[in-house]
């Protein structure tokens, strides 16, 4: 572990441009000891391990895999969290998923596994988006109106050591290349305070930076990044389009989770993301656990290789993609995803046997102009509720509404029927899916 730290910290991006063998080496060495961690430390994966009748030393190499069964966040949190943990949580970093698709869950990373990430992508962005050496970069975080933030900022306390009073000194350096800026409804606040940090980068939900440059274009301000990061949910074309526009600079898509972690990004080239292989082993399966070829559709399972303080084995994303085996312009050989197209269970499946994923939605969506923000209920194959976000006193646009209609019709086929349900929508939403599937499964 402490070879894997110091590495980390002295070349974190060593494996960009690695030949395919010399990756599989690295792979396989880190699956190999992240079995054993889990093995030994972690109670949840000794017992899973047992009980398919396997030891560590089974697990040889990548296609060994397939021998153990794939996990779901329900599957870990039916165990206690001390039996999910290979340390004392105290001594972790906590986090909380965002609770879209299931009740939260809390996630433990490891105190190095927090900074060799920031590490891993600071020099990611700064080598693949041509950013200075130090640079400043901004988080864009949402918080209802009934939330209250306390900046935690360290206290000398010589009962805590050395840690606390190096925290105490670099705090300060560090927050003039890092903030979080906290929002609640109103963009406008926002834009003097990045104006005034003047960030780099900034990053944020996909629905943060269209609302951003909606506000700067509404109001004619100037926010000058270098580029955005979208995150957090699908990055659709016309969304970055109208990004791009607004604040002058382009705009990436990165994939990951609270649970996993950073797994993919794009780089320059915008033709799919490059899979973070030398941290995570990343598959797609089918319905049945079995691995889908290049170009096919298919569930993300995400295996981590660097947070031995909760690990994740054959983990279940919920999310579809598409692997791609193309080589990409720009020289980096990690492995492509060529999209990820959102979450499996708000597939659309018809009575055609047609599926259309929520990301095709979201597209269709902002491809309509002046179409308020929308969310598709489907409550069985040929039945669709249409739920229409409106401001308050804000009219149903007829014209955009209907030929989204028109669109989302001959998408989906089978002559749906589809009911409007204007909504007032208040606030700025965490999070809203473009769409919800309620309808049973259909099977042949």
């Amino acid at each position: 572990m402490t070879r894997g730290i110091l590495s980390g910290i002295l070349a974190p991006s060593r494996h960009d441009r690695s030949n395919k063998a010399e990756l599989l080496a690295w792979q396989t060495n880190q699956l190999r000891t992240t079995i054993a961690d889990a093995y030994s430390n972690v109670r949840f994966w000794h017992d899973l391990l047992k009980e398919a009748g396997l030891k560590p030393d089974d697990i040889q190499s990548i296609g060994d895999l397939q021998k153990l069964p794939l996990v779901s966040k329900r599957d870990l949190t039916s165990r206690p969290l001390r039996e999910r943990l290979s340390r004392e949580p105290e001594k972790c970093i906590r986090i909380t998923t965002s609770g879209t698709t299931g009740p939260p869950m809390a996630v433990y990373y490891s105190k190095e596994y927090v900074a060799l990430t920031a590490l891993y992508l600071h020099s990611h962005f700064r080598r693949w988006f041509g950013l200075k050496r130090v640079y400043k970069s901004v988080q864009l975080t949402y918080t209802s109106s009934s939330a209250h933030f306390a900046e935690s900022r360290p206290t000398h306390n010589n009962r805590k050591g050395v840690g606390m009073k190096a925290a105490f000194f670099t705090r300060p350096i560090i927050e003039r290349f890092a903030a979080n800026l906290y929002f609640q409804n109103n963009f406008g606040e926002l834009i003097p305070r990045l104006q005034k940090f003047a960030p780099d980068l900034i990053m944020g939900r996909a629905n943060y930076l269209a609302l951003l440059a909606q506000s700067v274009s509404r109001e004619g301000s100037v926010v000058n990044p270098r580029c955005v990061i979208a995150t957090g949910e699908p990055f659709d074309e016309p969304t970055r389009k109208h990004v791009q526009t607004a604040l002058d600079c382009p705009a990436y898509q990165m994939y990951g989770s609270n649970e996993t972690g950073p797994l993919a990004l794009e780089c320059k080239q915008r033709n799919g993301l490059h899979v973070f292989e030398d941290r995570v082993l990343l598959e797609i399966v089918d319905g049945s656990g079995n691995p889908v070829g290049p170009g096919e559709q298919g569930e993300i399972v995400v295996t981590e290789l660097t947070n031995r303080a909760m690990p994740l084995i054959r983990y279940r994303m919920q999310d579809i993609g598409r692997a791609s085996i193309r080589e990409c312009a720009c020289g980096v050989t990690l492995p492509m995803l060529d999209s990820v197209e959102g979450r499996e269970i708000d597939l659309i499946h018809t009575l055609d046997g047609k599926t259309v994923s929520p990301k095709k939605v979201l597209t269709l969506m902002n491809e309509i102009e002046g179409l308020p923000k929308c969310q598709l209920v489907q409550q069985t194959p040929a039945f669709f509720t249409l739920r229409i976000f409106l401001q308050r006193k804000e009219r149903m646009p007829i014209s955009p509404v209907e030929q989204f209609l028109g669109i989302l019709k001959m998408e989906i086929g089978s002559d749906p029927e589809i009911v409007l349900q204007p909504e007032v929508f208040g606030e700025v939403s965490a999070k809203v899916r473009p769409v919800i599937s309620e309808s049973p499964r259909i099977t042949a």
